[in-house]
Parts: structure tokens; sequence; C-alpha cells
């Protein structure tokens, strides 16, 4: 099974309109990623230009990789075609034998700047699966 990123716009937050497709794995995998079967977990905000920055996971069936982890892709027009930049804001790592995966992406703008949450591992991988975040004090609303 393939996990694709797509989307819908809405007026009114109630009634929605699918867009498409709009993430492939391929298209992570162009930038020189391992192999992918996923692209998912997508958390959006929109930015003071009007942009929206798109965080989301990438997974794949084989060893771990600096390659995989959440990236960030970047629309101008209103959604209808992102941008993913060259690597992964937060990378996969081993530690201890211990396979760690980042996953779940949550954007939120804050007075530092851009904060994106997200979670790592599982809990069979102890001690250092939690929630953790990143900022980046460029990116504001």
């Amino acid at each position: 099974e393939t996990n694709r990123i797509k989307t819908a716009v809405s007026n009114d937050g109630l009634v929605w309109t699918k867009q498409g497709v709009v993430i492939e794995p391929s298209d992570v995998m162009a930038l020189g990623t391992p192999t992918l079967d996923v692209t998912a977990s997508a958390g959006a905000v929109v930015d003071g230009d009007g942009d929206i920055r798109l965080f989301f996971t990438t997974r794949g069936p084989n060893a771990v990789s600096l390659k995989k982890g959440i990236y960030m892709a970047t629309s101008t027009d209103d959604g209808a075609t992102f941008t993913v930049q060259a690597g992964p804001i937060i990378s996969e790592f081993t530690t201890n034998d211990q396979d760690y995966g980042s996953q779940d992406a949550a954007p939120v703008y804050t007075d530092e700047g851009l904060r994106v949450y997200y979670w790592v591992g599982t809990s069979e991988v102890e001690p250092l699966s939690a929630i953790y975040s990143v900022i980046n004090a460029s990116l504001e609303y």
C-alpha cells in the first residue's frame, strides 16, 4: 500500500471539494531519499506571505535513513501544487541499537516563530519516545 497526501478546499469548513494528490512518495524519492511507501501525518499552516507550509512524515520498508523523517513542502498557489524542500527538517536516527522515526508533525506559530511539534518512536523504543519540538524563528506569521 502506498500512502499519499491529498488536499480538499472549503469556504465554510462544512462542505469540502477534493482537489487530489499533492505529494507522492516518489516526489520525495526524487530528492535522493531511499525507497518510500508513506507520505502521511500532514500538518499545515499559512505563513505571513500567504504561502501554505505543509509538514509531513516519510517512511519506507528499508533500513533507517537520515533522508527519512519529517519534510516541509511549500505552496504559493493556495495548495494546488507543493514544492518539497531538499532534505528533512527532522531525520530518523538510531541510538543504542534502537530505531527512532519522527512523525505526526503539528506546526503552530508562536511569538518565537514557527514551532513544529512531533512524536518520536513507539512504546517499544524507550526511553527516547516522546513529543519533541523544533522552532524556526525566521518563519513568522
